[in-house]
């Protein structure tokens, strides 16, 4: 009987074993770095971002996916500061969106493979690289291609851009990050992600504090 008392303390003993290191792998795996930024910030801070939306070109088909874009940076399911307010122009805004069409997209950026894409602009209104700190942001989507995706990824990509409007750069090294691209032509990979993660909150939330 005093043997079977101490197979089972050593069978306890060794499940218990297993459950720790078993936690400890857990915890590796989701200690993520947070994301990286561009070095740059929106200048006005992130606690009243006005943003406006364009209905040209077809922008009303975006406005539900934007808003709730907007949500999901608000109320990602980890504390920061972000809010957001619907303004009705773009007469100093801090971020606004715009929808244009493939042929635009090839013109301006030399490429049609693009779902959309975020400038970065000084109080002069000039375009600037957002290694330094920014006046406001204008959010381009491209009409012609986010035809072609679904109502989810349609609002990760959205999500994807304010990302890069709060200074945030891509992580694509992290499949589990909003920030990383919906497809890594380098890599192969795949975002598998349509919505903030706290890797990306932690990194808003360092870069404004």
């Amino acid at each position: 009987m005093r043997g079977v008392k101490m197979n089972l303390k050593k069978f306890f003993s060794i499940v218990l074993a297993v459950v720790m290191v078993v936690s400890l792998l857990s915890s590796s795996v989701y200690a993520v770095s947070p994301t990286p930024t561009f070095g740059g910030k929106l200048d006005r801070g992130i606690t009243r971002i006005s943003w406006w939306m364009s209905y040209e070109n077809n922008g009303g088909w975006y406005e539900y996916q934007i808003i709730n874009a907007v949500n999901n940076w608000k109320n990602p399911g980890w504390s920061n500061p972000i809010n957001f307010v619907a303004a009705s122009s773009n007469s100093g805004t801090m971020m606004d969106f715009y929808t244009k069409n493939n042929d635009v997209f090839y013109s301006n950026y030399g490429s049609n493979n693009i779902l959309a894409i975020t400038e970065f602009f000084n109080i002069n209104s000039t375009k600037i690289n957002p290694t330094s700190n920014y006046r406001f942001t204008e959010i381009t989507i491209n009409d012609t291609n986010m035809h072609n995706i679904g109502a989810t990824k349609m609002k990760g990509t959205i999500t994807h851009e304010i990302g890069h409007a709060l200074g945030l750069a891509h992580y694509n090294t992290n499949v589990y990050s909003i920030m990383c691209q919906s497809y890594v032509s380098s890599s192969g990979l795949r975002r598998q992600v349509q919505a903030v993660q706290q890797c990306d909150n932690t990194a808003v939330v360092n870069l404004y504090s």
